[in-house]
């Protein structure tokens, strides 16, 4: 994760059960935003953008291991050749999505 509210380069890793614990201010409510930023559940506005950064650039990327067998049927076509799916979704400076 880069550029969303407080998170900076953020790599965080799931479990089947994760829960975010913390103070108020350190992130919870972004992370569970990214998450949704990156399955195209909602779209980011320039309040959910860090500010100080250059180019207001928003990039997450989510990478899946371990994908249970029929998803990872299901999901075939874009799966890496070690069986991973990597998505990464971009929003630029300018509010627009980013195609690399």
């Amino acid at each position: 994760m880069q550029g969303l509210r407080c998170l900076h380069g953020l790599e965080l890793g799931f479990d089947p059960l994760t829960a975010l614990i913390g103070a108020n201010g350190t992130g919870k409510s972004s992370t569970v935003r990214a998450v949704q930023f990156l399955f195209g559940q909602v779209e980011l506005d320039d309040d959910g953008c860090t500010d100080g950064l250059p180019d207001g650039e928003v990039h997450v990327t989510g990478v899946f291991t371990d994908l249970p067998t029929d998803w990872a049927d299901r999901l075939r076509p874009w799966l890496s050749a070690d069986g991973t799916l990597t998505r990464s979704r971009t929003r630029g400076g300018d509010g627009k999505p980013v195609v690399r």
